[in-house]
């Protein structure tokens, strides 16, 4: 998804298990390791490298590129920045 924000666009994903390819590719390969738990009620994450370093990303919650770094917003974020980008 594109969201036009401050005449600058992002573009995001939703990170989880079944778009890992999906998400290599959105972060150009800076998505390093995905971790699925072996237990019930597990939380999958991944891991991505920034400019700052690395982000944890859970299942559902948003990668998002901005001016060449990653970000993450939980869904309840991410839909405030599509509701304020009148998307």
């Amino acid at each position: 998804m594109n969201i036009n924000n401050d005449n600058k666009t992002l573009s995001s994903i939703k990170f989880d298990r079944y778009v890992w390819d999906e998400v290599k590719e959105f972060t150009d390969n800076k998505a390093t390791m995905m971790i699925i738990p072996k237990f019930i009620n597990g939380v999958v994450t991944c891991q991505v490298r920034t400019k700052k370093g690395y982000i944890t990303i859970k299942e559902g919650e948003y990668i998002v590129k901005k001016e060449d770094d990653y970000y993450r917003y939980s869904s309840e974020e991410f839909k405030q920045l599509s509701e304020l980008s009148g998307i």
